[in-house]
């Protein structure tokens, strides 16, 4: 009872305007974090939506293959069918192996250098690892694609979809 004794009257709705002042300073300040927070989302949503509905330009995109030199070079980049699919054409080299004894002389070239041996091994499993970064150097993701036709085939192609996900600019083919 002593407490409520010893404060000093307050004018009537002197705690509204209190409120009322404190809110005025809060709603501006509040209402522009909003916004910037709301302006960086939408743009960074319409940055990654605009790069997922442009045609993609496959000048852009680096490729690299040094690991299967000895047995393939990438021969050609285009943009597939509806600008989402990069069509990488390989065309094998007169190294590739295309029977059981040219695979046998390979391996046995290649020794016990690792490096060759998991070329070869990708090879005879018929599938590469292509793998996507993007402008920073950053992986992304990862296919397998079948090269088996190579084998009996000058060239392959092998088809890359971005549909559901970002391009990349650098697509290294390694085992």
């Amino acid at each position: 009872m002593g407490d409520a004794a010893s404060a000093e009257p307050t004018e009537p709705g002197q705690p509204k305007r209190r409120h009322k002042r404190r809110l005025a300073v809060l709603t501006p300040v509040l209402l522009v974090a909003g916004l910037a927070a709301l302006l960086a989302y939408c743009f960074g949503v319409f940055s990654n939506t605009a790069e997922r509905h442009w045609p993609l330009d496959p000048s852009k995109i680096e490729v690299h293959a040094q690991a299967f030199r000895e047995f393939f070079t990438v021969e050609k980049r285009a943009a597939g069918r509806g600008g989402r699919t990069l069509v990488l054409t390989l065309k094998r080299t007169p190294r590739f192996p295309r029977t059981a004894s040219d695979f046998k002389d390979c391996v046995e070239r290649a020794g016990d250098a690792i490096t060759q041996q998991l070329v070869l091994e990708t090879i005879a499993k018929h599938y590469v690892r292509c793998e996507y970064f993007d402008e920073k150097g950053e992986f992304q993701d990862f296919t397998f694609q079948r090269i088996a036709a190579l084998a009996s085939r000058e060239t392959v192609e092998l088809s890359l979809s971005f549909s559901d996900r970002p391009l990349p600019r650098r697509i290294v083919i390694t085992y």
